[in-house]
């Protein structure tokens, strides 16, 4: 690996020389650091940093040249890639995906460009290529649970709801305290018919703690039996604080509530939760909807409205 040492007191797994974290957690280190660290940002991408998360992260051991341009520092590479891609301009997703496949090609070894590399495949709709991404960034990191969810959502994506919940139950069973997987193959399961495995497994893992990850589930079991009124008053009780302690939860939440509110004929309420489905163009939930949809919606929905204030 041409990436600088990481050490960690804490449980580990080596691979060659290097030890590694067996979790990568929200705002923290998956690799805590002598040297370097890195960590999950809320758009499902990996950063690097210096020790403790101050700082450039340490230069490479090696360098190469991308676009005329030598590089020494892999880390820095990854976040500029993941910075352009991330500002949402146009062509930014082509440049990112360049420079980070520029990165696997440097160093194979190197988790975070791997993951990142994945991630924006996936995102491109090229279903094959994000799972053999997928597949090597487990290789590196096996005990990583959101490289699992993510193959989770490959299958599911492509009919194989079989391995797509194997996948899912292994990304549950390696990050108990994080309820997103769990509510992930909650949502697979009611999409799919709730067969009964899904439902032994499910009852057999509870939720860690009743909050959002939780209501997804119980509004995913609501609107699939048409019992939209039900997921509304989840819906309801649901306040901004619920939110804030919770910062990484299942954005398919906001899905699930518009889909219940559109039923109920609460066009204010729908059209909040359609808005802060398109906050992040890189959330999986588009694995279920696609943007322009979401779009339409509101432009359906600001046509209603305008029509109900000029009856008014």
């Amino acid at each position: 690996m041409l990436f600088a040492n990481f050490l960690l007191a804490e449980s580990t797994i080596t691979i060659g020389n290097e030890v590694f974290s067996k979790n990568l957690e929200f705002r923290e280190d998956i690799i805590s650091a002598t040297s370097g660290s890195f960590y999950l940002t809320p758009e499902d991408f990996i950063l690097t940093a210096g020790k403790n998360f101050q700082g450039n992260p340490p230069s490479s051991r090696s360098s190469f040249h991308y676009k005329g341009e030598k590089i020494f520092n892999l880390g820095e590479f990854n976040n500029k890639a993941i910075e352009i891609l991330l500002k949402k301009e146009k062509e930014g997703l082509l440049k990112a995906e360049s420079m980070l496949e520029a990165g696997v090609e440097f160093d194979p070894l190197f988790f975070p460009v791997r993951y990142n590399f994945a991630r924006i495949l996936e995102i491109s709709g090229k279903w094959l290529e994000a799972k053999d991404q997928f597949l090597k960034a487990r290789a590196i990191l096996p005990n990583y649970y959101r490289t699992y969810l993510h193959l989770g959502l490959l299958e599911y994506k492509q009919n194989h709801h079989l391995e797509a919940s194997e996948f899912l139950r292994t990304a549950v069973k390696l990050d108990p305290f994080k309820n997103e997987a769990k509510a992930l193959l909650c949502i697979l399961a009611f999409t799919t018919g709730y067969p009964a495995s899904y439902k032994r497994f499910l009852e057999e893992n509870k939720f860690s703690t009743p909050n959002l990850s939780q209501k997804t589930c119980d509004s995913s079991r609501w609107n699939s039996k048409k019992l939209y009124q039900k997921t509304w008053k989840i819906w309801k009780g649901i306040s901004k604080q619920d939110y804030e302690k919770e910062p990484y939860y299942p954005r398919y939440l906001h899905l699930l509530f518009a889909q219940a509110l559109e039923e109920v004929g609460d066009l204010e309420g729908m059209e909040k939760e359609y808005l802060k489905l398109i906050e992040n163009p890189y959330d999986w939930l588009y694995f279920f909807i696609e943007e322009k949809t979401i779009s339409r919606k509101l432009e359906i929905i600001s046509y209603l409205q305008k029509n109900k204030k000029s009856k008014d």
